[in-house]
């Protein structure tokens, strides 16, 4: 069974049980084999990424296991940047404190998280998550950029963008306020991590949301984004 699975170390430290990760299995019989070793091993939790459709996909869904996510993946090219952008109240937050209205916008992006509609967490596990995740936005300067749509000292959205390799950037998190979307807070946020890249030499921007989220799937195709993979995300309780 070596290399089949892997405990996710990080991951059980943040929650706080052992979670552990199924890399691979070839039938019904090895999955329920693995599955006996990871209990036994004491793991409470199992993430399993699939290919929608495939043999193994197939398994974990006649095997009863929670499809927590489909997770999509969109690209864009960026294209030539014309200069003649508005870029008005969008500006790199450089501070080193976690706002209110920050975190507030990170957990308003977490709706379709399936670490919150995974009924199985039950102390608002997600909260936490999406806590470290824009922390690390603010501390984490060195490996990436956290820009912020501010306007007459008010947070309105944030995007945060990190590197994927020399030729593709990434919209690690992106978030508008409830009361301020169907402003194109969004698309300027959008347009901002395009020329950020750009000028970086990137020729593409890559994003990842959930294909429960429709609106974020709709925005990301009507700004130029179209989906280059699907990834189902089973959560397998012990």
């Amino acid at each position: 069974m070596k290399n089949k699975f892997e405990i996710l170390e990080w991951d059980s430290e943040f929650f706080g049980f052992k979670v552990a990760k199924i890399n691979n299995f070839n039938s019904n019989e090895e999955f329920e084999f693995i599955r006996k070793e990871l209990k036994s091993n004491q793991v409470e939790l199992v993430y399993v990424f699939s290919e929608p459709n495939s043999n193994f996909d197939t398994v974990l869904k006649t095997s009863n296991v929670l499809l927590a996510d489909e997770k999509v993946t969109f690209s864009r090219e960026i294209d030539d940047i014309k200069g003649s952008l508005d870029f008005s109240f969008i500006e790199e937050y450089r501070d080193d404190i976690v706002t209110d209205k920050m975190l507030d916008i990170a957990i308003q992006t977490s709706e379709h998280s399936r670490f919150r509609v995974d009924a199985n967490f039950k102390n608002e596990e997600f909260k936490k998550l999406y806590y470290q995740w824009i922390k690390n936005a603010v501390e984490d300067k060195g490996n990436g950029k956290l820009f912020v749509y501010q306007e007459s000292n008010v947070l309105k959205g944030l995007i945060y963008l990190k590197d994927i390799n020399d030729k593709t950037g990434s919209i690690s998190l992106i978030g508008v306020d409830e009361g301020y979307r169907g402003e194109q807070i969004g698309t300027k946020l959008i347009e901002q991590a395009a020329f950020y890249f750009s000028k970086l030499g990137k020729k593409e921007v890559q994003v990842v949301t959930q294909k429960a989220n429709v609106l974020a799937c709709n925005f990301y195709t009507k700004n130029g984004f179209q989906i280059i993979d699907t990834v189902n995300v089973y959560h397998l309780w012990l």
